[in-house]
């Protein structure tokens, strides 16, 4: 499997929790407060995204290895839909694509070599005490 982004991102979207903010209002993309299936989803104390607009990725899977998970456990109500590459053995998955972000996709940076060093964090307060900045 290949991941590639025609536009190399100049931000890196860290998540705490997993609830964002667009337009004032909150976009619940996960967890309620008692879960933590998106910190789970990102291998370690939060998940590191690319917010990519359709069209500006592009997956190669020629062995079709990319397998869909329907995580239900969400805040808004909305099933995330996560793919996950079911050959290397990834704790995290590849992509994941919601309802209430239409036309993006959050793309794991964790994939790439090189991670923007500007990066975006939301709800710090939910960090684990040993990784608050």
């Amino acid at each position: 499997m290949k991941v590639t982004l025609s536009k190399k991102p100049d931000n890196v979207v860290v998540c705490h929790w997993y609830e964002l903010f667009r337009n004032n209002s909150r976009v619940s993309l996960s967890c309620p407060p008692i879960s933590t299936n998106c910190k789970r989803a990102g291998g370690g104390p939060y998940s590191m995204n690319f917010f990519v607009d359709d069209g500006q990725w592009e997956i190669e899977d020629s062995q079709k290895t990319l397998t869909e998970y329907l995580d239900l456990n969400t805040d808004s109500g909305n099933t995330l839909k996560r793919f996950f590459c079911r050959m290397c053995g990834s704790d995290s998955p590849v992509k994941s694509v919601a309802k209430t972000l239409p036309g993006k996709a959050l793309i794991k940076a964790s994939l790439f070599d090189e991670i923007p060093t500007k990066r975006s964090d939301y709800y710090e307060h939910k960090a684990i005490k040993w990784n608050q900045n």
